[in-house]
């Protein structure tokens, strides 16, 4: 479970696209939890929903820190 506390007007800068996110309307983000069901699973399989919630608040689509495929993005690809 991923809860952000006071975050109203909170915004995730994203360097991947030239448009700005929006603010964040809700004093607290509670995401719902997620079952992990098999220890072995990637941590970013697993918690790509929850990222993706986080940047819908702010008006993204998707996070993007994954790649077309569905998966994580390595922080060398960025640049």
């Amino acid at each position: 479970m991923l809860s952000f506390l006071n975050i109203k007007d909170g915004y995730i800068y994203s360097r991947y696209e030239s448009n700005s996110s929006s603010k964040i309307s809700n004093q607290h983000l509670i995401l719902p939890e997620i079952i992990v069901e098999n220890i072995d699973e990637k941590a970013e399989k697993v918690l790509r929903p929850l990222f993706d919630m986080l940047w819908n608040a702010c008006g993204y689509s998707a996070c993007k820190s994954y790649n077309e495929q569905g998966q994580w993005k390595p922080k060398t690809e960025y640049y």
